[in-house]
Order: structure tokens, then sequence, then C-alpha cells
């Protein structure tokens, strides 16, 4: 479009917008798991839709919770609960949903039988305490700890991966503006996308690595009660599984690392200035050339996203996954044209 057509000014713009999916109709062999570096989380069988993540869904609520641990009709088995008072209830009571949204286990007072809020970590020493005191307990052939996340599995003690979503976006959109006045010329690209999900690797990996090396592992600005140990984030959120960061093989894939992709990037700003040749006879005389312009470019200026990680860009369209990895950088450029 062209809103503005004069013969000193010129202003043009366009828009682009689409959406693409992708489905699989036919697959005459046996279904499998992915097994590429980066395409782990994905199911190939027929009905399915490239680019879909499967990944480990974590506990939000006692509704979810396995039938091993709805039917025990007592507290839950830990070293302490033969401390406990008489006709106290059910082991289900004793899981809560912290400040993070997440289903944890907290047990109970052993004097008072009472469930434990999921704030008494720090302060009664229970973060990484043992069955003996009220830290952990078995069922079902899982180890369940005191304040941590954990995963659905199935009745063998399999994770159990879902549909949360797919790498594709709902939108992709792109805007562009031409403007020019006399010699000065601006040149405005955007791009983004609505929807879409992208897997954050490298915040996985950072969880894991080394005892945990990501800002959401320091503790030091949090009151008491809202303080988390590192396997809260390395083992109950990242499954002990760094992934390697990389390029390399995964099958770890879990729901608190998989976020929305919406953004909006200013891809790239450009302004110029060119001088005809009376102008620049001014001042080089006869030696002028026909023509100079002046310019400056700038590329990956700003993103404006919810996305957690570095570029909500990262990996293929088909699989949105952003490894420990340099991210797009932002550059300056600065341009000189002389027409002879």
């Amino acid at each position: 479009a062209h809103p503005i057509r004069r013969r000193d000014t010129r202003w043009s713009v366009n828009l682009v917008m689409d959406k693409s999916e992708t489905l699989l109709t036919s697959w005459e062999r046996a279904c499998f798991w992915g097994s590429n570096t980066g395409r782990e989380h994905e199911f190939t069988c027929a009905g399915e839709r490239a680019g879909t993540f499967y990944v480990w869904q974590t506990l939000r609520s006692q509704d979810q919770l396995p039938a091993w641990i709805t039917s025990i009709d007592r507290p839950c088995p830990t070293g302490q609960a033969s401390q406990l008072p008489a006709s106290t209830g059910r082991c289900a009571d004793e899981f809560v949903v912290n400040d993070e949204g997440y289903l944890v286990w907290v047990g109970r007072d052993p004097e008072t039988g009472e469930v434990r809020s999921w704030k008494d970590g720090y302060a009664n020493r229970l973060w990484g305490a043992i069955s003996a005191n009220g830290g952990q307990f078995n069922a079902g052939g899982y180890t369940y700890h005191w304040g941590r996340p954990f995963q659905m599995v199935d009745e063998e003690g399999n994770p159990i991966r879902r549909n949360a979503g797919s790498s594709l976006p709902d939108v992709n959109f792109g805007f562009g503006s031409n403007f020019r006045y006399k010699g000065f010329s601006t040149y405005v690209q955007m791009r983004g996308q609505l929807g879409g999900k992208i897997y954050n690797r490298a915040k996985h990996y950072l969880y894991v690595q080394n005892g945990g090396r990501h800002s959401d592992n320091d503790q030091s600005r949090k009151p008491d009660e809202l303080k988390k140990n590192t396997d809260y984030y390395a083992q109950g959120l990242g499954r002990g599984s760094n992934c390697n960061g990389g390029g390399s093989s995964c099958t770890v894939y879990v729901d608190h690392f998989l976020e929305d992709a919406t953004h909006l990037k200013l891809g790239e700003v450009r302004m110029a200035y060119r001088f005809n040749q009376e102008q620049l006879r001014r001042i080089m005389g006869n030696a002028a050339p026909s023509a100079m312009s002046l310019g400056i470019n700038g590329r990956n200026l700003f993103t404006l996203t919810h996305y957690s990680g570095m570029d909500p860009e990262r990996g293929s369209n088909l699989s949105r996954i952003e490894f420990l990895n340099y991210p797009h950088l932002r550059n300056f450029t600065a341009t000189l044209d002389i027409t002879f």
C-alpha cells in the first residue's frame, strides 16, 4: 500500500501473514519416537502433526495423583509415620500446591499430625532430609521428596508424555515500511508470531549442570520460607538430565521448560541521506560525483516477548528448541555509496 505518493514524499507499507500446518495422513510402518538430535520430543505416526511437543507433565493438582497415592487411606509411609497421632488423615492430603503452582509432598508434623506447609522447608530442615526425618517416602516404585515437584508416571513408573502444543505458530507476520522525503529515506522491518511453543533447553541444562547455574537457582534474595534447594530445580523440574545443553540427543523434555514463543521483533531499521551532484559541488567543486549516500543500519534491535530465554526464533520451524549457543546478535553498520 502507498499511503503517501507525492513528488518529494513517498511512503509505502506492506503486511504479510501466514499460517501452516502439517499432518501425517499415512504411515504404513511402526510408529516411533524421534531419535535425531533436537527431534526426540516428536512422535511419528499416522494422524500426528510435525512440530508437536510431547513432554513430561509436572503435576499441579491433587486430581492428578496416581492411584497408589490416592488409595493410601493413612499418612504417607515415612520413617515418622508411626509417631503420628491416631486417626490422622490420608496420604493424598499431604500433597499441596506451592508458590510456583506445582504439587509437592510436604508430609505431616510428627507432634500434631497436621499437614505441613510448603513454606516449612528451610525452618525445619526438610529440604533433602531422609525418610527417618520425614523428608521422603516410597510408593508405587517412585520416591517422593519433601517439597520437590514430580512428573506424572504410569503404573510401571514410566513417565507419561503428553501433547503440549506445536512449534508452529497460530500466525506468522511481517511488517515493512519505506519512507522517503527528498534525499532522506528510512526503512523499518518488523516480524513476529502469535502462538507456537519453544523449548528452553539452555535453561534446562543450566538447572542441572554443576549444581545449578541458572538464575532461578539463586535463592539469596528470597525470604526463608520461599527458598528452595538445588534439587528442587535439578531433580524435581530438570529430572537430573542436563541434555548436554547443545546438539546431543535428549529424551527428557519437561513441561516446565516449554514456553509460549509469541513475540514481536524489530528486525531492521535503516536511515540514509542521498546527496545529489548539485549539493556535492558546493563542497567538492568539479570533482563531485553524480551522487553520494550516507546511511546507518541496525539489525535485530529488540524483541518483545514473555519468553524467558535469549531468542524465541531459535531452532527450526518444526523444532523450536533453544540450545546453549550464541543467540542472534544485534549489529550496526554504516554505509557509504558513491555514484560516479
